[in-house]
């Protein structure tokens, strides 16, 4: 009964992997327009603090 058990959680955990992993990819979507708008607003911020905003990523 073990066995069946064990296997039973192995194919629960994998099918829940990869369920997870389409959400996981959607966080590497990145809009240019975005980026430019927050660099635009925080560069002058960075600048007054003492940072080089090149230094600093977004």
């Amino acid at each position: 009964m073990s066995m069946k058990l064990f296997r039973t959680c192995l194919a629960l955990t994998v099918l829940w992997l990869a369920a997870a992993a389409p959400a996981l990819s959607q966080s590497l979507i990145r809009d240019a327009e975005i980026e430019q708008t927050l660099r635009e607003w925080t560069d002058p911020i960075l600048e007054v603090s003492g940072l080089q905003p090149n230094d600093v990523g977004l």
